[in-house]
C-alpha cells in the first residue's frame, strides 16, 4: 500500500494489521484513534546559542510537511521505521495521515557543547499525526531535550518518533510533554536504533493530564552498543497512563537499563511494562530494570508488569518491581523530627522519584 504524504512507500500487507498488545497495559484504542485527524497550526524554537552551534557544524533542524519535503536522511529513517512497523495498526494509520513533522540532522564527528533545548508548541486544538526525525551521526555527541507543549484546550494529539544514534556515538535525551489546562488524549510512539559502542540516555517525562499510552522501543543493533532509558510520572485526578519501555538486544555484548517510577495521587491509573529482550548470539549482553510505583491516595491504582525475554545462554539480567505506599517507619522518624505530616511525605516522595527525575522536577511536582 503507498503511505501518503511527502515521501511514498510503496509495501504489501501480507495479513491485516492489527492494535500492539501491551502486556499488563488494557487500552481502548479508539482512545487514540487517527479519525478526523488534520494538519494543524504548530512552531518550533531552540535556543539560539546551541542552534547556531549546530548550523556551524552542518546540522539542521527542518520541518517537513505537505508542501516541505524531507531530506534524503530523514526519509531513509522514516522508510525503514514503517518497513519494520507494517503490522501495527497505529503505525500504518499515522502514515497515512498528511505528513508533518520536523527532523534534526547532526552530522558525523561533531560535539555539541551546549544543550539544544528544543520547544514544539500546538496552538490549536485539532486532532493530528507529527512526526520527529533524529539521526546522530557517526563519532557525534549532543544533548537534546524536547519540549511537546500541548494546546490548552483538548485534543487528540498522536506523535511517532523515529532516530538512529549511529557508530561510537552518545545522545543524552529528555523527552517532556507539557500539557495545557484541559485533558488531552495523545499516544507517544518512539523508535530509537544504536548502532556499534554508540550509547543513549533517554528519559520521558509525560506531564500531560487525561490519557498517554507511550510505546518506546530502543533497538541495540550491533556490538557494545548500550541505553538507559528512565520514566519519571506523576499521576493527577483522573490521568490514565499507560507506558511500555521495551529495550531490543541484537548484538553481543550490549547493555541496557530500564528504571521507571511514579506517584499517584487521588483516582489516577499508571501502568508500566518494562521489556528487556535478549535475542539468538546477543551474547554478553546485561540487562536489567526496575519499576516502582507509590500510590498516595486509596482510590489510585496501578501496576508494574517486568518482562524478560531471554534466547541466549551467556547474559547478565534482572528485574525488580513493587507498588506500595509510604515507608511508615521512615514517615514516623521524620514526624518524630519535627517535621509536619505534608513535608515529611513530601520528603519520602523526592527520595522515591530521585533516581528517574532532575532534582528540580521533584522538588516541584505540582502541574
Amino acid at each position: 500500500m503507498p503511505w501518503r504524504g511527502a515521501i511514498t512507500i510503496e509495501t504489501k500487507l501480507e495479513s491485516p494489521t492489527k492494535y500492539p498488545k501491551i502486556m499488563g497495559i488494557k487500552y481502548d484504542p479508539q482512545d487514540f484513534s487517527y479519525a478526523s485527524m488534520t494538519t494543524t497550526k504548530w512552531s518550533w524554537k531552540a535556543n539560539p546559542l546551541a542552534l547556531q552551534e549546530l548550523q556551524a557544524a552542518g546540522g539542521r533542524i527542518q520541518a517537513f510537511g505537505p508542501t516541505q519535503q524531507i531530506s534524503t536522511v530523514g526519509k531513509q529513517l522514516l522508510e525503514s521505521e514503517l518497513q519494520a512497523n507494517v503490522d501495527n495498526q497505529f503505525m500504518v494509520e499515522h502514515a497515512q495521515q498528511p505528513w508533518q513533522g520536523l527532523e534534526l540532522i547532526l552530522p558525523a564527528r561533531v560535539t555539541l557543547k551546549n544543550k539544544l533545548h528544543l520547544e514544539i508548541t500546538f496552538e490549536t486544538a485539532q486532532p493530528s499525526a507529527f512526526t520527529m526525525l533524529l539521526n546522530v551521526g557517526a563519532g557525534s555527541q549532543m544533548q537534546l531535550e524536547r519540549e511537546i507543549h500541548y494546546p490548552p484546550a483538548s485534543t487528540r494529539l498522536n506523535l511517532l518518533t523515529c532516530g538512529k544514534v549511529e557508530v561510537d556515538s552518545r545522545l543524552n535525551l529528555v523527552d517532556r510533554l507539557q500539557g495545557g489546562r484541559s485533558p488531552q488524549q495523545s499516544l507517544w510512539m518512539a523508535n530509537l536504533h544504536c548502532q556499534k559502542d554508540a550509547q543513549l540516555d533517554w528519559s520521558f517525562y509525560p506531564e500531560v493530564k487525561g490519557k498517554v499510552l507511550g510505546k518506546c522501543i530502543t533497538v541495540l543493533e550491533e556490538q557494545g552498543s548500550s541505553a538507559v532509558f528512565k520514566v519519571g510520572q506523576f499521576g493527577r485526578q483522573d490521568d490514565w497512563i499507560g507506558i511500555q519501555g521495551l529495550i531490543d538486544h541484537r548484538a553481543p555484548k550490549t547493555f541496557s537499563r530500564i528504571k521507571m517510577r511514579g506517584v499517584l495521587y487521588e483516582k489516577a491509573q499508571v501502568y508500566f511494562t518494562s521489556i528487556g529482550k535478549i535475542n539468538k548470539g546477543a551474547h554478553g549482553a546485561n540487562a536489567a530494570q526496575e519499576s516502582r510505583l507509590m500510590t498516595i491516595e486509596p482510590h489510585a491504582k496501578g501496576s508494574v508488569n517486568p518482562l524478560l525475554i531471554i534466547d541466549e545462554n551467556d547474559v547478565q539480567a534482572g528485574h525488580a518491581a513493587s507498588v506500595g505506599q509510604y515507608d511508615e517507619e521512615a514517615l514516623y522518624y521524620l514526624l518524630s523530627r519535627g517535621l509536619v505530616e505534608a513535608d515529611a511525605k513530601q520528603i519520602l516522595i523526592n527520595n522515591f522519584m530521585e533516581p528517574v527525575l532532575p532534582k528540580v522536577m521533584v522538588v516541584n511536582n505540582d502541574r
